[in-house]
């Protein structure tokens, strides 16, 4: 397991080629998709796709599950081996070629700033509300980061 700045990544299912990086993709850009919800991820998914195939880029699907500090850090409350398949699952929808990343931590923001490299193109699904959400706060923090945010809205 490494330890990007506090999160642990789950290293057995921790990549996950659904069909490996497509033989005309430039293999130095990606597009990372964060995981937020079930249909906020599809829809950034979706738009990561079209994006990846006009940047000729790979895809990166990342998932941050934080842990409460009343258990140990390894000892997340979702099981590992269900949050892996679920995330496989997303991807084979979309019949996507991508990467799967899961990290365990304490941070959600903080470990997503350290797992992604400097200057990132990131995508995230997010339903559009009045007051700041989680995902707006993250999009946010991210963006103050210097990382290019594209923030989707899912369908209804």
């Amino acid at each position: 397991m490494r330890n990007p700045g506090g999160c642990t990544e789950f290293n057995r299912h921790a990549i996950h080629e659904s069909g490996g990086v497509p033989a005309n993709s430039n293999k130095e850009i990606v597009v990372n998709v964060i995981y937020t919800d079930l249909a906020g991820t599809l829809a950034a998914l979706q738009s990561a796709e079209t994006l990846a195939r006009q940047l000729r880029a790979r895809i990166a699907l990342l998932a941050a599950h934080t842990v409460p500090y009343s258990l140990p850090v390894t000892r997340p409350p979702i099981a590992l081996e269900f949050a892996s398949q679920r995330l496989l699952a997303l991807a084979r929808k979309r019949n996507l070629q991508t990467s799967i990343e899961i990290y365990i931590c304490r941070d959600r923001t903080l470990c997503l700033l350290h797992a992604l490299y400097s200057r990132s193109l990131v995508v995230l699904g997010a339903k559009k509300r009045w007051w700041p959400t989680r995902d707006a706060k993250l999009a946010m923090r991210l963006q103050s980061a210097g990382h290019q945010i594209v923030v989707v809205e899912p369908a209804a």
